[in-house]
């Protein structure tokens, strides 16, 4: 799920993650808390996070299970 892209949103890995730094324009997510991750993914999901689009693409369509999954998956990095 973290290296899913589409045409028009990059893999969270791109924007998020220790590949890529150079690049990344995201907060590094390696290490963070599951409650954290877990919050700040379903803010992003049900729109109460509006200020960047890219962002609002790709969590729109999380699940509560994706949401998890990511979290866990970053966490542990």
């Amino acid at each position: 799920l973290a290296r899913k892209r589409t045409r028009v949103v990059p893999a969270c890995l791109a924007w998020h993650g220790r590949e890529g730094r150079a690049e990344a324009k995201g907060p590094m997510l390696d290490g963070q808390h599951v409650p954290f991750l877990e919050t700040q993914l379903t803010l992003w999901r049900d729109g109460v996070y509006a200020y960047d689009a890219l962002m609002q693409s790709a969590a729109r369509d999380l699940t509560d299970d994706d949401i998890t999954a990511l979290a866990q998956y970053f966490a542990t990095r």
